[in-house]
């Protein structure tokens, strides 16, 4: 299964003495110098497998650094976009948009803007903040707001500009499906509609409000009108600054409204956005205070903000801990190995990610090498159970479930899931039903992995799911793993 700690196979092109561009590691910096010079063979085919050749091989040589700086940028653009999914705090998400994005974005001074409120002390909003992130994704991907206006005269190429590069290869592709990241970027225009039309016609529920506040409120929407108008990243940066503090100050006033007798539907009818907002934040302030955790599942529900409290924070207390990760030993469920493992995972590594089908997550290649077999798009029938194995509460809404309970043992797992122990300590599982709208995913078998200890693999070959992360949110707490159980007696 997917280890997003894993580093950059094009690294070595990046030159280690003029930052920001790319050369063979064993060329001065420039490679080839003016022009273009590269062994015989089809220019623009690239790396389908995202695999880097070896630097001094005969295709490695080969490589452009036109090319390597694409293969990188297309393989941290995955990553970023894996990072922000699995996000579950600011800070976390604030150092991968500010890697994906640079210092200045909408979404980064919304989330700025809202941080500054004492709202942002419920847990939940991280999804809000999430999905403002992934808008701004959405605007550089699709050049509403491009990446060239962060550069300089002189400035050489930095990670945001070559995520840009990437973008076009891995769309033109098929590999990345900006459908995604649109349904983000729709969410967050219609909740700025939303407090617009709060701030240029308040319904009468808000009627307390005070003609100095109404004041206050107008004066800052109209310095955000002014600075949407500008395309510069500073002024879309103090634009989303002003957003997010006046929106939580808006959501404030709409959560001591809908408390009002027959408000509460006026206001659904009118700013439906604000209302679920508001309603996420005070069923998150439930779940925190012990109390109604299904109020706050009801959260904010399709319109790309997500549910408000995930299982880790509404677990109650329990009796056992999860299992560190461990190092330094052979995996249980490791097996010799042989020639056709080792057949089997140097075809895993070069499978590419199967075009999806209308209506189904596109998977990166990364995610493709993870299967032993060809990836194919499934859809589980409402009830249908998953569970995925997992070593925190953080990590319950991740991409990788299986549609088998977990097995007696630690070796039955590893083995057959092909688990490295740097990628999951274990201990404990999570269980999903299927809704009534069913799931759409991926299938397949593991592919073998290398195991710690030299001449051994994790043979895989256990069926698992997988789905973009946070697509699956457990109701249930974790429970520990059948072998973490019988430790713990």
């Amino acid at each position: 299964m997917g280890n997003n700690a894993e580093p950059n196979p094009w690294a070595p092109w990046v030159s280690w003495s003029f930052p920001g561009t790319f050369a063979h590691p064993g060329y001065p910096a420039g490679g080839t110098g003016p022009g273009y010079a590269r062994c015989p063979g089809p220019s623009g085919t690239g790396f389908a497998s995202g695999r880097a050749p070896d630097p001094f091989s005969p295709a490695g040589r080969a490589v452009q650094p036109w090319e390597a700086a694409a293969e990188y940028a297309k393989f941290e653009l995955d990553r970023a976009r894996e990072n922000i999914g699995r996000a579950v705090t600011w800070d976390a998400l604030r150092s991968v948009a500010f890697q994906a994005l640079g210092p200045k974005s909408f979404g980064l001074g919304a989330c700025y803007g809202m941080v500054k409120n004492p709202a942002m002390s419920v847990v939940g909003l991280v999804q809000l903040q999430r999905m403002l992130i992934e808008a701004d994704l959405y605007e550089r991907l699709t050049h509403r707001v491009s990446w060239k206006m962060m550069l300089t005269p002189g400035c050489v190429l930095g990670l945001p500009q070559l995520y840009e590069v990437g973008f076009n290869l891995m769309r033109f592709a098929g590999v990345i499906n900006i459908d995604d990241l649109k349904r983000s970027y729709e969410a967050r225009e219609a909740l700025i509609k939303n407090v617009e039309e709060m701030i240029d016609h308040p319904v009468d529920a808000l009627g307390k409000m005070t003609d100095q506040m109404k004041a206050s409120y107008l004066a800052k929407w109209n310095r955000f009108r002014e600075l949407m108008k500008q395309p510069d990243l500073k002024s879309q940066f103090e634009a989303g600054e002003i957003f997010g503090d006046v929106l939580m100050e808006v959501v404030m006033l709409v959560l001591t409204a809908i408390s009002v007798a027959g408000a509460a539907a006026k206001l659904a009818a009118k700013v439906p956005q604000l209302v679920r907002l508001a309603n996420l934040i005070k069923g998150a302030r439930a779940a925190e205070a012990g109390g109604a955790a299904a109020e706050a599942a009801e959260g904010v529900k399709g319109s790309g903000v997500a549910k408000a409290v995930t299982t880790a924070e509404r677990a109650p207390a329990r009796n056992w801990q999860y299992a560190a990760k461990q190092t330094g030993r052979t995996e249980p469920g490791a097996v010799p190995k042989t020639p056709e493992y080792e057949a089997a995972m140097k075809q895993a590594e070069s499978r590419t990610a199967p075009p999806a089908p209308d209506g189904w997550p596109q998977m990166s290649d990364r995610t493709a090498t993870t299967f032993g077999s060809e990836p194919r798009p499934v859809e589980y029938p409402p009830g249908t159970k998953l569970y995925r194995v997992i070593d925190s509460d953080k990590s319950a809404s991740g991409s990788f479930w299986s549609t088998e309970p977990p097995p007696s043992t630690e070796g039955a797992w590893r083995g057959s899931a092909a688990v490295k122990d740097p990628w999951n300590g274990d201990g404990g599982y999570v269980q999903h039903q299927v809704g009534p709208e069913g799931l759409k995913a991926w299938a397949g078998s593991a592919a073998p992995q290398e195991a710690a200890t030299t001449g051994s693999v994790l043979p895989g070959g256990a069926q698992q799911a997988w789905v973009p992360p946070n697509s699956i949110t457990p109701v249930n707490p974790p429970q520990p793993t059948p072998w973490n159980l019988t430790a713990s007696k």
